[in-house]
């Protein structure tokens, strides 16, 4: 399966887990979009933790990061199986095809890259959801293609926000930025946040994980459904939040006060 505070929609929110500390932007000051940031991430992490673990259960295929992808496709080629191999390039296929779905839907202004997340986070959703009927039906190819989809749309919805970066779909960068900011705290003050932001993450791809091989189990690709309604319920609650926060940035527009009026000028004078 890339954020300024006073601007969900532009720079503030990343929604899509490593956080990039080489430039280390300014964390959000605001608890409240701190908190939401946190537990998106780990909403999201859950949800491609969930789908990968599905997929590898039911199907045999990493769908949610490319490096396990290319793997199985470099040992089907040494091994001469062209029918896993060619399953496995589509898999690829698909999740550059998300990504390069995510640069052309929030490609937009700063105010509209806010809402079209939450129109992301709903598109990705119908993905899952096809994927599981796919895969109810029996089609081995289709259904993991169709969320490798969604998992590259939601890997490259960080890459729109200036400042944090955030990738949920694979855990190695994660554990990399942990790793620096640790490193780095022999020299300067630890980031709780980001490393709180970054385990996060962490925890709700391991929970995901572990909530999908267990659901995989007795409801075989029928379990893509759950990461499909979580994610519908993601993006509405999404653009709720979005629209909350650019009402507390703008507050009530002030009253233009009222044209003078010729008719009651002369009511006064008589």
């Amino acid at each position: 399966m890339g954020s300024s505070v006073s601007s969900l929609g532009s720079n503030e929110l990343p929604v899509s887990g490593a956080v990039g500390v080489a430039e280390r932007p300014p964390a959000p000051k605001d608890p409240q979009v701190r908190a939401f940031i946190s537990l998106y991430s780990a909403a999201l992490s859950a949800v491609a933790g969930f789908v990968n673990s599905v997929l590898l259960v039911a199907l045999v295929h990493p769908v949610s990061h490319v490096s396990g992808s290319l793997s199985y496709s470099s040992m089907n080629a040494a091994n001469g199986r062209v029918d896993g191999l060619f399953n496995l390039v589509v898999v690829l296929a698909s999740f550059f095809l998300g990504a390069v779905a995510a640069g052309a839907v929030l490609s937009g202004t700063e105010s509209e890259t806010g809402r079209r997340y939450g129109l992301a986070l709903i598109v990705e959703a119908a993905l899952l959801g096809v994927a599981a009927l796919a895969g109810m039906a029996g089609h081995v190819t289709w259904a993991p293609a169709l969320a490798a989809v969604g998992c590259g749309l939601q890997n490259a919805m960080s890459s729109n926000y200036r400042g944090l970066v955030i990738r949920t779909t694979h855990m190695t960068g994660t554990f990399t930025d942990l790793g620096v900011l640790i490193g780095r705290s022999s020299h300067r003050d630890v980031d709780m946040w980001r490393c709180t932001l970054l385990l996060a993450t962490v925890v709700g791809f391991v929970v995901g994980g572990v909530a999908g091989a267990t659901s995989s189990g007795p409801l075989g690709a029928a379990a893509l459904l759950i990461p499909a309604m979580t994610c519908l319920a993601l993006g509405i609650v999404y653009y709720g939040f979005h629209q909350y926060m650019r009402g507390q940035e703008t507050g009530p527009r002030p009253v233009a006060p009222e044209a003078p009026s010729p008719l009651r000028e002369k009511l006064a004078i008589r």
